[in-house]
């Protein structure tokens, strides 16, 4: 990962969020997040990948724990079929889009 330790950069997702940069492309990563239920407990834990320039999501998914939500976000495919590890050495952690993206 450009810019970042992997490891920094997998517990931000653990809780927060961030950008990402990818063939020049700015995608924002929505970390792992609870939506609570009508008690305030979790009632599951979503995780997305947004493209800033098609102004879509790229991936998404919803699971019981946050392990099972970080677990999809480096198992399945996020961006051009990759995996997070397919496309980590690509992918530069960065403050946002560049101007004009």
């Amino acid at each position: 990962m450009k810019n970042a330790d992997t490891r920094d950069f997998l517990e931000e997702m653990e809780h927060g969020e961030g950008f990402v940069r990818y063939q020049g492309k700015d995608y924002f990563v929505h970390g792992c997040t609870f939506k609570p239920g009508e008690d305030g407990k979790p009632q599951f834990f979503f995780m997305d990948v947004y493209d800033m320039t098609a102004r879509t999501f790229v991936w998404k998914t919803e699971k019981e724990t946050s392990e099972e939500a970080m677990k999809a976000f480096l198992s399945e495919p996020l961006i051009d079929g990759k995996t997070f590890w397919e496309l980590e050495p690509e992918l530069e952690w960065t403050d946002g889009p560049e101007p004009g993206s």
